[in-house]
């Protein structure tokens, strides 16, 4: 799904009414797309049949007021909050929409006080106050009335983008409503997914305005959202007469004494993901810990057999838990010269080639660092940039001079494919925050290559497994309670909902 800016998204209206298209009609389509999502949320979450709607003065308020006028006629408890009523500055189509709700029997409260505002009980929140032309501070009355609806407990739904945050930017007000759900019109927008944005948007669905693609001629693209559907097709294919080793074959290189848990979290991940046999070799100096390996990880101590391990993996890994010691290096320099297989290169393998400009790393690999890690690679001071387009288009320069797949693992992860474009992947939580997280992605990537997976679509795939699979976690644990081997056991969850979407699909309907 390609990503828009607010002025991107204006031009592509303004371009469907040139061709016949009229501003009414975008905001009745919109209003019962939204609608139909409210109704389904609210069947399967088993929730009060009420909604709360606040409304602005400008469009985003018409297309709320739409969406009210159709969940009343449904038999919805509808309650409508109208803000800055006495200033006489609403859009044409808000005016007609909200007559329509009020001739309907509608209720609509003129707010100009806090202490004006009672929820329905149990009703969720609708928040159409301000769209994606906002620009500035959310201030005064409207600061108060975002900071009311922060403070509530009842589930938040933002009609196209949470009111007070950028759409281009990415910046966020002062007072910015933190929504649970965002419900983008026609397009995601690029603030959703830069600067401030991840923080507000909470899970973002699509509502489809029937907007061919013609329209995004002339609209320069940044950022496409990894979808769904397309993740589906890239997933290997399972023959009936598959063995461990038709399955692939998955080195890795990884631990030291004292961070064993890294190695076994990569390597249980990508037998989780489908890899046939997985080893994990390991330096001389933890052999005492191996005894705790999971029963279906082979585990190794390298000593002399790099070389030989290497020529039988389909795939291979290296970089959890190894630390960043002489030998390491020494050991890391050996699996680059040597190594033909498709690689993986995380944590200190990063930081290793970071310290390192002679270093060879092998065209088509995927480097998967976090945001320290990347500004080192960057050679940049190690403290966390503003992720802005620049620096996005900076980490895109550096896959493309490596000629490597990189994986900006974050909220939200970036991929970036040489020669290709920028992807976001939009799935994922807070909960995936924690200590080896990142080693159960690494497992995961080098499983998919092992697999005949191209580096480019491992990637693609692999962020988006590990991100459905932390997203069930967080369902099953809360992600405060969230633990990497949380994220691996919900794996064959993350499958099902790609492999079967009609049994076990997780969503949110």
């Amino acid at each position: 799904m390609k990503v828009v800016s607010a002025a991107d998204m204006q031009y592509i209206e303004e371009k469907a009414y040139q061709e016949g298209f009229c501003p009414e009609d975008l905001m009745d389509r919109a209003a019962l797309g939204v609608a139909s999502f409210i109704r389904r949320y609210i069947f399967k979450n088993k929730l009060s049949n009420a909604v709360n709607v606040f409304c602005g003065k400008g469009n985003n308020g018409g297309d709320a007021y739409e969406v009210a006028r159709l969940l009343l006629e449904g038999g919805y408890n509808i309650r409508v909050f109208q803000l800055f009523a006495e200033e006489n500055k609403a859009s044409r189509l808000l005016e007609k929409k909200r007559k329509a709700f009020i001739d309907c029997s509608g209720e609509v409260i003129d707010l100009k006080d806090t202490s004006q505002i009672e929820l329905l009980e149990g009703g969720l929140i609708l928040d159409g106050i301000l769209g994606t032309g906002f620009r500035g501070e959310a201030e005064g009355f409207l600061a108060e009335v975002i900071e009311y609806i922060n403070r509530q407990h009842e589930v938040v739904i933002s009609l196209d983008i949470p009111s007070g945050l950028n759409g281009s930017s990415g910046r966020a007000s002062i007072k910015t409503v933190r929504a649970d759900i965002t419900l983008y019109l026609g397009f995601p927008k690029q603030g959703f997914y830069i600067r401030d944005g991840w923080d507000y948007i909470g899970q973002v669905r699509g509502v489809d305005l029937c907007l061919e693609d013609r329209y995004l001629e002339g609209v320069k693209i940044s950022l496409e959202v990894i979808e769904k559907d397309v993740m589906r097709d890239l997933l290997p294919v399972m023959k009936a007469s598959s063995h461990k080793y038709t399955r692939g074959y998955v080195v890795g290189m990884a631990g030291s004494s004292g961070m064993m848990g890294a190695a076994f979290l990569a390597g249980k991940a990508a037998l989780h993901t489908g890899a046939g046999i997985v080893r994990v070799l390991y330096p001389d100096n933890a052999r005492a810990e191996v005894g705790q390996k999971p029963w279906e990880l082979l585990a190794t101590s390298y000593g002399d057999s790099l070389a030989e391990h290497c020529k039988k993996a389909s795939s291979f890994f290296i970089g959890p838990g190894i630390g960043q010691s002489r030998e390491s290096k020494d050991v890391l320099y050996d699996i680059l010269a040597f190594n033909e297989k498709p690689l993986v290169l995380d944590a200190d393998a990063l930081n290793i080639i970071s310290k390192c400009d002679d270093i060879n790393i092998p065209e088509g690999s995927i480097m998967t660092p976090h945001f320290g890690e990347m500004m080192r690679l960057l050679g940049r001071p190690d403290d966390r940039p503003e992720i802005d387009l620049n620096f996005l288009r900076e980490c895109y320069r550096y896959s493309e001079k490596k000629k490597v797949v990189l994986i900006l693992k974050g909220g939200p992860s970036y991929i970036f494919i040489p020669g290709d474009k920028i992807y976001v992947n939009g799935q994922g939580n807070s909960g995936m925050s924690t200590a080896g997280s990142g080693d159960v992605l690494t497992g995961v990537l080098a499983a998919l290559l092992a697999q005949g997976l191209s580096s480019e679509k491992a990637a693609l795939l692999g962020v988006y497994l590990h991100s459905i699979a932390g997203d069930i976690a967080s369902v099953k644990h809360t992600s405060y309670s969230m633990v990497a081997s949380h994220i691996i056991n919900c794996l064959e969850d993350a499958f099902k909902s790609l492999a079967y979407p009609l049994k076990g699909s997780h969503s949110l309907f």
